[in-house]
């Protein structure tokens, strides 16, 4: 008797779930489609902006990358234009490259043929130079490799550090995380990686001077690509300092070095 009233429990309750069970169809409202920027300024290096725009999830036809809009950046009162180059999908003026001890504003305007336009300022950080950089070797001939430098006192600054082994195509040998020095302030400081690298690896470091625009880009990206990988994550909105859209425009100044694992 116990077994058959067990049974009898067990269909049951499968009769009320599955007889509970509804299709809901959501009406959601339609959401205005906003240009998305992302352009570095790096020393070196010319005008290049990526521009594409935010759009359904559901919309499974939509072609994020716009190719209709007229980007400038104006730079000690000269205007530069960026063109399309269709085949790597970025704006770019091959003719104009970023110094990296001009400290005066870039000012960005995107304008497309739907009449959106977006604006954004920025301006290179001065650089804070690496002092030194050393690898240490562990029992099984793995290098760590730690670099120092002197966080400048009574300025708030952010970083972003960049460690590559040049011998590797893989772009995960490729590390980067960005911190403030509200901690260390005015104090040297080491930044160092975990024993990845192997003798012959020829290691390149950059500390890069950002500005806290980039820097909580930076740490927002990452939150909400932590929170998309979670259910049961905080959501998290990517803070931008673009007008009218969303995105970066940011400086990217910096100093590197490379060594040998030997």
């Amino acid at each position: 008797m116990k077994y058959i009233s067990l049974v009898c429990t067990i269909l049951f309750a499968t009769y009320v779930l599955t007889s509970c069970q509804k299709e809901v169809i959501l009406d959601l409202p339609a959401v205005e489609s906003k240009l998305v920027v992302e352009c570095y300024l790096e020393p070196g290096l010319p005008y290049i902006l990526s521009l594409s725009e935010t759009f359904s999830i559901y919309d499974v036809n939509s072609l994020p990358l716009v190719d209709d809009a007229t980007v400038t950046i104006a730079h000690n009162g000269v205007t530069d234009t960026l063109e399309l180059i269709d085949s790597l999908g970025v704006y770019v003026n091959f003719t104009k490259f970023v110094l990296p001890n001009d400290f005066e504003p870039y000012e960005l305007r995107v304008e497309d043929t739907k009449g959106r336009v977006v604006t954004a300022t920025t301006q290179l950080q001065p650089v804070v130079p690496i002092d030194t950089v050393i690898y240490l070797l562990n029992d099984s001939m793995q290098a760590s490799v730690v670099f120092y430098f002197d966080d400048e006192a009574d300025l708030e600054n952010y970083y972003k550090v960049y460690f590559a082994n040049t011998n590797s195509f893989n772009q995960d040998s490729v590390y980067t995380w960005e911190f403030s020095d509200q901690v260390f302030s005015g104090q040297k400081t080491s930044i160092g990686m975990g024993y990845n690298y192997l003798q012959g690896d020829e290691i390149e470091v950059r500390l890069y001077s950002i500005d806290y625009d980039f820097y909580r880009f930076l740490e927002t990206v990452n939150d909400a690509e932590a929170a998309a990988q979670s259910p049961f994550a905080r959501p998290a909105r990517v803070e931008s300092n673009i007008n009218g859209g969303t995105g970066i425009f940011a400086g990217a100044n910096y100093d590197s070095w490379r060594l040998i694992i030997k």
